[in-house]
């Protein structure tokens, strides 16, 4: 008899290939969040720290105090936490990657948050009329009366105008947006690098961790300006010149990728350019002298003459000017320090600016004590490395780059060497960045685990970044706020944007105009006019307002010039330039030494017959001059 049970449909057992198929999706599962790791609630906290540094600004824009202190508790909340887990024992590849990428553009974000909606900066306002005469032309080469050669050098401008084309984007977003786009990828392509040159994953995110920390990173390379954009394409190259030197990479596509790498980077910026095209050549040396086999030499020879045949080419157009124009700094800072070895002249006050201003007495220990932190863990590395990788050429060349970062240290005591010593921070920094990233594999072993360690670590990359934040940028400059004579972006304000964009609209374009730094900028790039300059047309106009009177000397610059208005900001005799002149170098000294410019020198076109006051803002006056040129 069949009982009721027996007429109940079978059920199928649960066989053991069913239970593998659910325990491999499990699996796959708990190891695709083992990846990840901490890298999303490490974003949030990065984000909280942008947070911060958006808070202090806007304090700092109504002069309220604190804002300098929550300014660095923002950058130290962004870059710590990130920085550290990157580096850390038992994170993933991917996850490492993601979190320098975190960093690359959260911390980006620090320059544009100070002044969202515009270009500021010196550098930025110069490249900016680069920028507008391609667009208004759509020719490359037009004249630039700011900065002549970034005329010869349009690839972060092609760039841009391009983005502009495709998308329609009003031209300071797609500026943002190339620069933050560029800086991205440096930081990932200098992570690859990194991780062929030390040979793991780790010790190439603690050097990317590390280079983070440079200087130049979070201000300076993060502006519109051809070398933030140059220091992304210098790193690309580097990437492919490592991934071809391995057995395994495809070689002929590596090098048909670097060449338009190449030749982009060529047409950007002159010095990364050169700076790349040394790294490689002291690269090759160093294989051929290591006896590497001849097919790795063969590889890293082609790359190496791509690059050459790329900058020779370039050099073919703009080489002339390119001399000129950098021989100017490197025979200065040369002169600078032979002057203060043999004693002919003062060492630099550090941490102090030219009108005298003193950075705090904290953020001065905290610069010191990044140099010092660095240069006392570089040996550590240099050892390690040597144990570990001295067979690799590469390994080499990043030592040689770290031992010049040392030797650069010194021209900060050289009166104009501070600045040539900061432009090549990110230069040098990167042979710190590799050196030290074996030091930090042998404080913090892979399979090391315990707190000490890591707040260790942690206070040493705090002290390194941040420090290298006020070594970079003054602390006067790193925040928004009331405005400063001389002072970079913090001179830059309504009241001389609206005096700038009056002279567009009512007086036309491109008209032959003499005015203070900050202004110079303005009127080229806001009003579209042509500033005169000794720089860029051999006129040495700074003596028309720095001088009591205006005399026959004063009239004869106007027509060698053919200055037709004259911009005089009042503000000027209020205080000292913070970088040390209102014009140019080489400008008279006012009277008496080191004080202001006494406003009756500015006031003076007042009462000069055939000068014409056509504007006036309460600050700012404009004259025309036309009068006195008949």
């Amino acid at each position: 008899m069949l009982t009721g049970r027996h007429l109940q449909p079978a059920l199928p057992a649960r066989t053991p290939a069913h239970q593998g198929t659910g325990t491999r999706a499990d699996a796959q599962t708990t190891e695709k969040a083992a990846e990840w790791g901490l890298f999303f609630p490490l974003l949030v906290v990065g984000a909280a720290g942008v947070l911060l540094v958006a808070l202090a600004d806007d304090l700092a824009r109504d002069s309220v105090p604190g804002a300098q202190l929550l300014f660095f508790a923002g950058l130290l909340v962004t870059y710590v936490p990130l920085a550290l887990r990157a580096l850390a024992p038992g994170a993933s590849r991917q996850e490492r990657i993601a979190l320098l990428a975190a960093l690359a553009v959260l911390l980006s974000l620090v320059k544009v948050l100070m002044q969202p909606a515009a270009l500021t900066y010196y550098d930025e306002l110069m490249h900016w009329r680069s920028l507008i005469e391609l667009e208004r032309s759509g020719h490359l080469f037009g004249p630039n009366p700011l900065l002549g050669i970034s005329a010869y050098y349009p690839g972060l401008e092609s760039a841009t105008a391009a983005l502009i084309g495709a998308t329609g984007l009003p031209a300071v977003v797609a500026a943002q947006l190339v620069v933050r786009t560029a800086k991205l990828l440096m930081v990932l392509a200098l992570y690859l690098f990194l991780e062929q040159a030390t040979g793991t994953s780790r010790r190439a995110a603690a050097g990317t961790a590390v280079y983070i920390a440079n200087p130049g990173f979070v201000f300076f390379d993060s502006q519109f300006a051809y070398e933030s954009m140059a220091l992304g394409l210098a790193a690309a190259v580097l990437f492919l010149a490592a991934r071809r030197s391995s057995s395994t990479a495809p070689r002929v596509g590596s090098l048909l990728i670097a060449a338009p790498v190449a030749l982009a980077l060529a047409l950007t910026h002159h010095v990364t350019a050169l700076a790349l095209l040394a790294f490689l050549s002291v690269w090759l040396i160093a294989s051929a002298l290591l006896g590497r086999s001849g097919r790795d030499n063969r590889g890293l020879l082609a790359l190496t003459l791509v690059v050459l045949v790329a900058d020779v080419l370039w050099f073919a157009v703009a080489g002339r000017r390119t001399l000129d124009y950098l021989s100017g700094d490197l025979l200065q800072a040369a002169q600078d320090a032979a002057d203060l070895l043999q004693y002919r002249s003062a060492s630099r006050h550090l941490f102090q600016a030219s009108n005298g201003l003193t950075t705090p007495l904290a953020w001065q220990l905290l610069g010191l004590g990044s140099a010092v932190l660095v240069v006392l863990t570089l040996p550590l590395g240099a050892i390690a490395a040597w144990k570990q990788r001295r067979r690799h050429a590469a390994i080499w060349v990043l030592a040689l780059a770290a031992l010049a970062y040392v030797g650069s240290l010194g021209l900060h005591l050289a009166p104009g060497g501070a600045g040539f010593a900061a432009r090549t921070s990110p230069f040098v920094f990167l042979g710190v960045a590799g050196v030290i990233a074996f030091s930090i594999d042998r404080v913090w072993p892979e399979r090391a685990r315990g707190r000490a360690r890591s707040v260790l670590l942690a206070t040493w990359l705090s002290v390194v970044f941040l420090g290298g934040v006020i070594v970079g940028w003054q602390p006067s400059q790193q925040l928004p706020g009331p405005y400063l004579v001389g002072a970079d972006g913090r001179s830059v304000d309504p009241v001389g944007v609206s005096a700038a964009t009056w002279t567009g609209d009512h007086l036309g374009n491109r008209n032959r105009f003499v005015a203070d730094v900050t202004n110079r900028n303005l009127l080229g790039s806001y009003g579209y006019q042509d500033p005169v300059t000794y720089f860029n047309d051999g006129v040495a106009t700074a003596p028309l307002e720095l001088s009591p009177t205006f005399s026959d000397g004063e009239l004869a610059l106007l027509r060698q010039g053919q200055v037709r208005y004259i911009l005089v900001d009042r503000r000027l005799g209020t205080a000292r330039p913070l970088i040390g002149v209102y014009f140019e170098d080489g400008e008279p000294a006012t009277q008496p030494a080191g004080r202001p410019i006494p406003p009756s020198w500015l006031d003076k076109f007042d009462s000069l017959p055939g000068a014409s006051r056509i504007y006036d803002n309460g600050d700012i006056r404009i004259y025309d001059l036309g009068g006195l040129l008949r």
